[in-house]
């Protein structure tokens, strides 16, 4: 998995979280999302010299403290971390403005996109290009951002979500 890819699968988990609970759960069993930055670690080691001296540790307690193995650390540091590292960090930075498939699709209404392939003279068997144009276009005029894949799976999508429309939507539907 590349490094986009982690930074997308955690971020999909991690921006969901709302309790102390589940951002704990996350810290403890995703290790790695918090080594993500740019510099591989150096966020998450900031991390924890922030965390020691906005508690005015010592110099031994800071060295005690970064002794600690990952479960071991306590729990108000981990909800810190998951602060630090992931909801305000670098690494995640760019991702965070990354739309979702279906926040993707939810940009754009069905009748009009009909409307403008009708208008275009565009059969819907001719019309994925038109489509991702028109996604592309309500994706950067929304102010976010969307992987080619994201983009890709939602142009799919709208296109069969089409299909069932103008099925439902036909004439010799609507009149029996």
């Amino acid at each position: 998995m590349t490094e986009q890819e982690k930074l997308q699968k955690y971020w999909g988990t991690a921006k969901s979280l709302k309790s102390d609970d589940e951002k704990i759960a996350f810290f403890d069993s995703n290790e790695d999302a918090f080594y993500l930055d740019p510099q591989e670690g150096d966020e998450f080691q900031n991390a924890k010299l922030s965390y020691c001296a906005e508690r005015n540790f010592s110099e031994d307690e800071t060295q005690s403290f970064e002794d600690q193995p990952w479960q071991s650390l306590p729990k108000e540091f981990k909800l810190y971390a998951f602060q630090y590292c992931i909801l305000e960090g670098i690494g995640y930075g760019d991702i965070q403005d990354l739309m979702s498939t279906d926040e993707i699709i939810s940009l754009v209404s069905l009748d009009r996109i009909n409307d403008q392939l009708e208008n275009d003279g565009i059969f819907l068997s001719e019309a994925e290009e038109e489509v991702m144009l028109i996604l592309e276009k309500n994706i950067k005029n929304s102010g976010k951002k969307a992987t080619e894949d994201d983009l890709y799976d939602a142009t799919k999508k709208v296109i069969g979500q089409l299909r069932d429309w103008l099925d439902d939507n036909h004439p010799d539907n609507l009149a029996a």
